[in-house]
């Protein structure tokens, strides 16, 4: 009876994250159509490799508790998305 009552209350704080994520991800989004916009108004390439990485290898540093793939895999879908629907 108690770990069902701890179960469901873990299930109930991921949920709370997951939310916080995607409203992360929602900002997010919001904020790469603006950089987009002004990056074609003025003839900037929309991919910048070199700036992908760097922010690649920035979170590893800081969040060395995640698994080196994860992080490489989030932020890959991440900007595959940013550029598809920027």
């Amino acid at each position: 009876m108690k770990n069902e009552i701890q179960f469901k209350r873990l299930r109930e704080q991921i949920e709370e994250i997951d939310e916080k994520i995607f409203s992360s991800f929602g900002e997010r989004v919001n904020m790469v159509k603006e950089i987009m916009k002004i990056k074609k108004e003025n003839g900037i390439p929309v991919e910048d490799i070199e700036r992908e990485e760097e922010l690649i290898k920035r979170i590893k540093q800081r969040f060395n508790n995640l698994d080196d793939r994860f992080i490489e895999d989030v932020f890959r879908v991440v900007f595959h998305h940013s550029k598809r629907n920027g």
